[in-house]
């Protein structure tokens, strides 16, 4: 993605050189898996060549556009990852957009990473062992919501529950892998949302409800990067 963004002039002129940087590094990573795997199978003709150094993945990771931090987890993610995987739980509890925590969280449980980790996300930090936790499209968030949703909108409008749906499933990236409470709740705020879209008056709700449709505002207003 990255070599394609730069022979089609797609990057700023002052990122040109930090994404040349960050496409070497990324050529180096996949490099050196490649030869690990041959040594692996032919030890009498070992490859030696530059390593890759946690530092320098470290330096993107903490100094990166949010597009360049994306782009290095995904170079890693093709690889095996236990060389860095001191480096990617730390990445979990450092000021992160949510949605690159959950992609590290997914590299990591990919691999099989069998290590407790705390995770911080929108003020929680909570400990959790990394081989235990559910695939992201697996959660009780999504698959309660959905339920409820369904329930409530499939069959009158098909379309209304589709849009919610994907408001739901963006958010399931972001809050994985939190412990959210009343789901029955979100998914009320998630209806009255969707329905406000459409112009469908309700009576308002209680003072929960509404704390609960505000943060999905403010969910709504985060940004992804851009890939």
């Amino acid at each position: 993605v990255v070599e394609a963004l730069l022979e089609e002039n797609q990057v700023p002129e002052g990122r040109v050189e930090s994404l040349e940087h960050l496409l070497a590094m990324s050529k180096r990573i996949v490099e050196q898996g490649s030869e690990q795997e041959y040594s692996d199978d032919f030890p009498e003709f070992k490859v030696e060549s530059p390593q890759i150094q946690e530092e320098e993945i470290k330096v993107i990771l903490e100094t990166g556009t949010m597009q360049e931090q994306f782009f290095m987890l995904s170079s890693l993610a093709g690889q095996n990852i236990r060389p860095w995987v001191g480096l990617l739980c730390q990445y979990l509890i450092e000021e992160k957009h949510p949605f690159l925590k959950t992609f590290t969280l997914s590299i990591l449980k990919e691999q099989e990473v069998d290590k407790l980790v705390e995770v911080d996300k929108f003020g929680q930090t909570i400990t959790v062992n990394i081989v235990d936790l559910p695939n992201v499209e697996e959660t009780h968030f999504l698959s309660d919501i959905h339920k409820t949703l369904r329930d409530r909108l499939e069959n009158n409008n098909p379309i209304m529950f589709e849009q919610a749906m994907e408001m739901v499933k963006r958010h399931n990236i972001l809050l994985y892998p939190l412990n959210i409470p009343n789901l029955e709740g979100w998914a009320e705020g998630y209806y009255r949302i969707v329905s406000e879209a459409y112009g469908i008056d309700l009576k308002e709700p209680d003072e929960r409800i509404n704390i609960i449709i505000e943060e999905i505002r403010n969910l709504e207003g985060m940004t992804f990067p851009v890939i």
